[in-house]
């Protein structure tokens, strides 16, 4: 409701780390494992009175488990702050990534040259006001991407004679205000626009032979609000309304119910929409193209219990929820169509118990039953950690048992396994740290896509320095 399309499953919210005093600080980590894989970053934070900023650069690679599935990439990264006053700051962001990566196919099916050259990058203007019992910001950004893809070819045939090019952008302008109009009543209200533009060629040695060059518009309004009922109850409800220039208009609620329950219990009951607009290519791109799509739809009902025990050392939670939803994009006789459909039903529960500062140990477990069948979603996910860390040393043992994952659904085939990894951090001085990690150190023989066999044991070991 607060993030539109595409948030159909939740959203994640990613906040970088702030120089939180005066002066500058810098990391670098530097790591190499299996399979010829090297990680490399350098990060700087700095603050001074009121500008900070942030500036990173990495750059990572590996050849991985199999022939012809090689990967490299550069980033960098960078954001300034400056506060103009206690209630007023601006803020800039830019964010470029490049990689290359090859596709091998299955390994019933392999591909040849199938490799992918992709620049992408994202760039946000934000002003944000906070005056205590109202705060909000106005943020502008600008999302572009640049491709150019081999499609590669299968043993028999001929390498293509093109390469499939493509850039596309999102620009937009996002707002917000929230006001605590009374002690209990929190009101927020928030306004988007979004153009999204696209254009994909194949380029021929002498020639370009256009498939899509345009562009749609996205604008949304939405309210919500939050009431203290009593000290013990919360409610919230909220409303987006969505009109997409080529799917329509979409009325996306939401309603929830807190409890604050004793012994440290919170409860929690939601009731809310999702949906994902068509993008350019389901609507203008190859064969399988329809410009009459509408979005897909999905409605979701969930409960949530989560407390602590014994003096807050045990936290545990329990979901419950129901995920029901239709219109979902699919190819039917070559061409995409809103036909599909999911349903889910599913539990999840947590503990996580802190001994001493010494000892931890963590667990959750997750059952979904699925009335369609849905490409790498297991029926039984189980994960349990333990960690024992001092001033200077840690270490961390895990296992993950997976069940039931679905690997295709045409035909239908699923996998089940259990992965055992560790890892571990040593500071040697105060400004150098040595790491290392193993994953999958039983050497599982396992899939999560049908025909692209995931990695035996790796390992990985490497250092940070700060200063």
């Amino acid at each position: 409701m607060l993030y539109g399309s595409n948030a159909m499953g939740g959203v994640v919210n990613i906040v970088t780390r702030k120089q939180p005093t005066n002066g500058t600080d810098t990391r670098v980590r530097l790591a190499a494992g299996s399979y010829g894989t090297l990680t490399t970053s350098l990060a700087n934070r700095f603050k001074h009175n009121r500008f900070s900023s942030v500036a990173a650069v990495a750059y990572n690679r590996t050849d991985n488990h199999r022939p012809r599935m090689g990967f490299d990439e550069v980033s960098a990264y960078g954001k300034a702050t400056y506060a103009f006053s206690e209630n007023w700051k601006a803020e800039g962001s830019l964010n470029i990534v490049h990689f290359n990566s090859q596709n091998p196919g299955t390994l019933t099916a392999p591909k040849f040259d199938n490799r992918q050259h992709i620049t992408r990058g994202f760039a946000l203007v934000s002003v944000r006001n906070d005056y205590g019992r109202t705060q909000g910001a106005v943020n502008a950004f600008w999302n572009w991407g640049r491709h150019k893809i081999n499609d590669g070819y299968s043993e028999g045939e001929s390498p293509k004679a093109y390469l499939f090019r493509s850039t596309d952008h999102i620009a937009g302008v996002n707002a917000y205000q929230t006001l605590r109009l009374f002690e209990r009543t929190h009101l927020t209200l928030g306004f988007d626009y979004q153009h999204i533009g696209g254009h994909a060629w194949n380029a021929y040695a002498d020639r370009d032979a256009e498939l899509v060059d345009t562009a749609m518009n996205e604008v949304a309004a939405y309210v919500d609000v939050r009431q203290g009922l009593f000290d013990w109850l919360t409610a919230d409800a909220g409303l987006r309304i969505d009109h997409h220039s080529t799917a329509g208009t979409e009325v996306i609620p939401q309603v929830g119910l807190a409890f604050s329950l004793p012994r440290d219990v919170q409860l929690k009951a939601t009731v809310g929409k999702g949906f994902r607009n068509p993008t350019l290519m389901n609507l203008f791109m190859f064969r399988a193209k329809n410009p009459d799509l509408k979005a897909e739809r999905i409605w979701n009902y969930e409960l949530a219990l989560a407390g602590k025990l014994i003096d807050g050392h045990l936290r545990y939670g329990l979901n419950a929820y129901l995920l029901k939803g239709d219109n979902l994009i699919q190819t039917v006789s070559g061409q995409n169509q809103n036909t599909g459909q999911v349903e889910n039903m599913g539990v999840e529960a947590s503990l996580a118990y802190s001994l001493d500062a010494h000892w931890s140990a963590s667990a959750n477990y997750s059952f979904i039953s699925k009335k369609y069948a849905i490409v790498a979603v297991p029926r039984h996910k189980f994960y349990a950690d333990a960690t024992y860390r001092t001033e200077r040393l840690a270490l961390t043992v895990s296992g993950e048992w997976v069940g039931r994952l679905t690997t295709s659904t045409s035909p239908e085939a699923h996998n089940s396994y259990f992965l055992l990894n560790a890892r571990g951090s040593y500071n040697v001085l105060s400004w150098l740290k040595v790491f290392a990690k193993g994953e999958n150190l039983l050497a599982q023989r396992y899939e999560i896509n049908a025909g692209f066999p995931m990695p035996k044991a790796t390992f990985m070991g490497g250092i940070q320095i700060d200063f």
